[in-house]
């Protein structure tokens, strides 16, 4: 059999393997208007195509302006806030989608530009004006919640908060534009709020939209006639038991010991007698205390020791005589809330400088990636990887680096990788960075990157 035989055959061998192999854009293809920020389905059909499909979005002119996401091609779908790539948000203006699947090396782009017009939808907000922190309203007088409004629609649910944290009660539920409310002091759906530090909470639900008033007011005692004032100076005196929660630090990293000391202080003028304490972390009750009698002035510490090991926040909630068993002078001090902040590492590849589009057989490429710790805790060390298209016959290409001792945040670590590529065609390369996952950051959506390009020359080299 003679050389053009072998290659006939040969040519004829692979056009079979690719029939029936392809992949088409669906949504947007073509004189689509979509909104920069809104949320689009991008859409595709394929055949006989697996693996992963990347994304791109491609100038109308031609280039790739940047990577959208790299999906199962199975999936057939992906929703794309309007704009955002990679390379970071695209202007306003005329484009295309590119598919490009890598595993059976197919592609396809929307027959016609589609438009990225305007800007995002503005965010709706609610602000309490009023009582905002310091006011000392009569119960039982009338006085007006104020609250300005952008964008926000529907009705507005008015809470009476806690000062510790918690709801005590519904005040109102009034259309979100009347701006308003009169409000008879103390009053809600459950029941007359005792005398006591508070704030004015605003939920929009059809937005999901909310805000507290920036510090606490004070609901203080009605008029009282000369004779209620001098029965009530003979009232004997009462305990007064309050809660405080104070971690530290107040916002530890991942992995950094961390100590939260719940204290019951008796801040009232008599003496307390013995009760019990309960935390919470969330919804889950970490433990019960035994507390024992304070003297006014005194207090009991109890310290719960933790090491955070992800990223986000924890709630912590502390009561003190839940049953009530104690006659105290203001129940509301009995709870008390925080909030803690986690803080973890965010490595996110914010830079790469991927080579010409075209590249000429055995010609050096070359690959420069930028990792830059985005979050607000230091990472340890963590292994960049880059997986290259090679040629037939050839194990799928890998290369990495190691960063010794990881990145402080906002620092930025520089990597270098070269390959030389023996044959000719459409060729993709990924990064990945900590693509095991061990190390448990803020955002792990950000860790990859990817991009596509062209071999061109001669024959296959051996």
């Amino acid at each position: 059999m003679n050389k053009s035989v072998i290659f006939l055959t040969v040519v004829l061998f692979a056009a079979a393997l690719a029939w029936g192999q392809s992949i088409t854009v669906t949504a947007p293809n073509g004189c689509e208007s979509w909104t920069l920020g809104t949320s689009q389905g991008i859409t595709w059909s394929s055949q006989g195509c697996t693996g992963n499909v990347r994304i791109n979005l491609v100038n109308a002119g031609g280039g790739v302006f940047g990577t959208i996401a790299i999906v199962p091609v199975a999936s057939g779908s992906y929703s794309w806030t309007v704009g955002q790539t990679n390379s970071g948000p695209a202007p306003s203006g005329d484009y295309r989608i590119g598919l490009y699947v890598p595993t059976q090396d197919v592609d396809d782009q929307s027959d016609v530009a589609f438009s990225i017009i305007g800007s995002p939808q503005p965010t709706p907000s609610v602000t309490v004006t009023a009582p905002n922190g310091g006011e000392a309203w009569l119960r039982g007088a009338t006085k007006t919640i104020a609250w300005s409004h952008s964008q926000a629609s529907g009705n507005v649910r008015i809470d009476l908060v806690n000062a510790g944290g918690g709801v005590f009660g519904t005040i109102a539920t009034v259309p979100v534009a009347s701006g308003s409310y009169s409000w008879t002091v103390g009053e809600t759906n459950a029941g007359t709020a005792p005398y006591g530090d508070y704030r004015i909470g605003l939920h929009v639900a059809d937005q999901n939209v909310e805000d507290l008033s920036d510090g606490v007011f004070k609901i203080t005692m009605e008029f009282a006639s000369a004779t209620m004032q001098a029965q009530m100076m003979i009232l004997p005196s009462f305990p007064d038991l309050k809660v405080s929660i104070l971690p530290n630090p107040a916002s530890p990293a991942v992995n950094e010991k961390t100590v939260v000391e719940f204290r019951v202080e008796n801040i009232g003028k008599a003496a307390s007698e013995a009760t019990m304490m309960r935390i919470f972390m969330g919804s889950h009750l970490k433990g019960t205390w035994n507390v024992p009698g304070l003297q006014p002035g005194k207090h009991y510490s109890l310290d719960y020791k933790l090491t955070p090991d992800a990223p986000g926040w924890i709630l912590w909630s502390g009561d003190v005589d839940h049953d009530s068993k104690i006659k105290d002078k203001q129940r509301e001090n009995n709870f008390a809330q925080f909030k803690m902040v986690v803080r973890g590492p965010d490595l996110k590849i914010t830079s790469v400088s991927s080579p010409d589009r075209r590249q000429i057989l055995l010609q050096k490429c070359v690959l420069n990636v930028e990792v830059t710790n985005m979050g607000s805790a230091a990472c340890g060390t963590f292994e960049l990887d880059v997986d290259l298209d090679t040629c037939p016959g050839i194990a799928h290409g890998r290369d990495y680096r190691v960063q010794e001792g990881g990145l402080a945040p906002g620092q930025t670590a520089k990597f270098r990788f070269t390959h030389r590529y023996k044959c000719y065609g459409n060729k993709s390369i990924d990064i990945y960075v900590d693509k095991a996952n061990q190390i448990k950051e803020e955002d792990e959506s950000n860790n990859q990157a990817g991009f596509s390009f062209n071999i061109s020359g001669g024959n296959i080299i051996d």
